[in-house]
């Protein structure tokens, strides 16, 4: 039997619904800090291990530049080889 308003079966929706919770709670929950940004590189995405990593709440990045996460000083080494890695490549994976 097919929903009349959303035009799927109604377990479509529960498996599509259980897939989406299943996946926040991995985004929530993994160790490696993950970014994401949208076409023109404005942060769209930003995980709990991303805030420990860098220091910044997902409301103080999201919207903004990865280039804010450049820093001055030679402390920032780290960050500016994944930020050089990110705009040369499109992704950046270490530790």
């Amino acid at each position: 039997m097919r929903d009349e308003q959303q035009g799927e079966a109604p377990f479509a929706a529960d498996a599509r619904e259980e897939t989406l919770r299943r996946e926040a709670l991995i985004w929530e929950q993994m160790h490696d800090g993950v970014m994401i940004t949208d076409l023109v590189g404005n942060i769209t995405g930003w995980n709990p291990a991303a805030e420990l990593m860098f220091g910044y709440s997902a409301a103080e990045i999201l919207g903004r530049k990865p280039s804010i996460l450049r820093g001055d000083s030679d402390n920032d080494f780290l960050t500016r080889r994944v930020l050089e890695e990110v705009d040369r490549q499109g992704r950046w994976s270490g530790e």
